[in-house]
């Protein structure tokens, strides 16, 4: 892959609730950030590009950070952060019926932690899509 060494990207899996499609574009495992952003030490970030689709004939979810997370296989959560890298980050608010917003939401990963799940409770029950990390962590 031509670009930034610190970056690996890779496509993923679709989960559709009753009231909305959440969609994994892609998913970019960040070593080291251009923009100089701290990392944790013995961390780094998983960067995942989602689209959230609400459906025409229930009320507007509210799209907002603490509705997501990845989660470890053994149920810990990572919190999500709507900034990048990479841009456009997801926009919170309000997602009208029929309304489709995409964008970028950053997560701070212990090394070691490969195999994760994308969660989200803008809909209940709550979403786990299994997130394809192992070339990631190469």
């Amino acid at each position: 892959m031509s670009g930034d060494p610190g970056l690996v990207k890779h496509l993923t899996a679709v989960s559709q609730p009753d009231s909305i499609q959440v969609r994994i574009v892609e998913v970019q495992h960040i070593l080291a950030t251009p923009s100089g952003q701290q990392i944790a030490q013995n961390h780094y970030l998983q960067a995942v590009k989602v689209q959230i689709t609400a459906r025409a004939d229930v009320p507007r979810p509210l799209i907002q950070p603490q509705c997501f997370a990845l989660q470890s296989e053994d149920g810990k959560k990572f919190a999500a952060r709507f900034m990048g890298p990479p841009e456009p980050a997801l926009r919170a608010g309000y997602l009208p019926p029929d309304e489709m917003r995409e964008g970028w939401m950053t997560f701070e990963i212990p090394l070691g932690v490969n195999r994760l799940f994308f969660w989200t409770n803008v809909k209940f029950p709550e979403l786990l899509i299994p997130l394809d990390v192992t070339a990631s962590s190469r």
